[in-house]
């Protein structure tokens, strides 16, 4: 049974994530292809960077200008009518919800008809599906995550300066155990928080299966910290035993030290 391990050692975002998966394995020219189906117009790049010493990736997306502001229902549609691999469509689809009944609550909207703006650009939805299909191409069966960092500070929205972190990522993670590094800035993204909650549920934990190291991924991020450097890390491999909800029909959670 392969299974993806995560580390926010700096933080997570979608460009995070997908990066790390990358790195770890994951073909761009498929992922690309795939990505094609959404009926977006882009480009995915990579580009090696150095993060405290460590060769990372970094992933960007190149798109035509655009105005849409997409809203979940959109979206879903896109996602779904797409054809995606495995449990790719599955997992993307549940991410968008969570964000979608988040900013729901928050702005006391139907989540239905939230209107994504950051979220609902070209470059954040290629962000998040491709992560999504490249955790099926790297053929994961299993996934667990080590408690993401919140930071501090604030940080520029779409509807003004919110806090760090901001409301959406706190709503998404409700239940949840995160930490609090004594860094200034946003270390995880709503669009990184409800991929990871769509990955794991919303058990976050250091315990992982033992598995055997197969390949290991760096995702780099674009802040700089004083005290952590700012990379997530995917280790992927053969583990030795089946993850606690390793179900092939479900997105699996992390598990639980005892």
């Amino acid at each position: 049974m392969t299974h993806a391990h995560f580390q926010p050692v700096g933080g997570a975002a979608g460009d995070m994530i997908l990066a790390s998966l990358v790195g770890a394995g994951a073909p761009l020219e498929e992922i690309s292809s795939t990505l094609g189906r959404l009926g977006v117009t882009f480009e995915l790049h990579t580009e090696r960077v150095e993060v405290n010493g460590v060769g990372a990736l970094g992933v960007t997306v190149e798109h035509p200008s655009e105005h849409a502001h997409r809203t979940f229902r959109t979206i879903r549609g896109m996602i779904e009518g797409a054809g995606l691999p495995g449990r790719a469509s599955q997992r993307a689809v549940e991410a968008f919800r969570l964000l979608a009944v988040a900013e729901g609550k928050i702005h006391d909207e139907d989540p239905e008809e939230v209107t994504f703006h950051e979220v609902g650009a070209v470059d954040s939805i290629v962000d998040m599906v491709g992560s999504c299909v490249a955790l099926e191409l790297l053929n994961v069966d299993s996934i667990s995550c080590e408690p993401l960092p919140m930071g501090s500070g604030v940080v520029k929205a779409a509807h003004g300066p919110l806090p760090i972190p901001g409301p959406a990522t706190l709503e998404i993670l409700k239940g949840s155990r995160v930490r609090w590094p004594r860094e200034s800035g946003e270390m995880t993204t709503p669009t990184a928080a409800a991929l990871m909650v769509s990955f794991t549920g919303i058990t976050f934990s250091y315990d992982a299966p033992g598995m055997v190291v197969g390949s290991v991924g760096y995702g780099a991020g674009t802040a700089r910290f004083e005290e952590t450097p700012n990379f997530l890390r995917v280790v992927v491999g053969e583990a030795d035993t089946p993850s606690a909800s390793g179900a092939q029909d479900r997105p699996p959670r992390c598990l639980v030290a005892g």
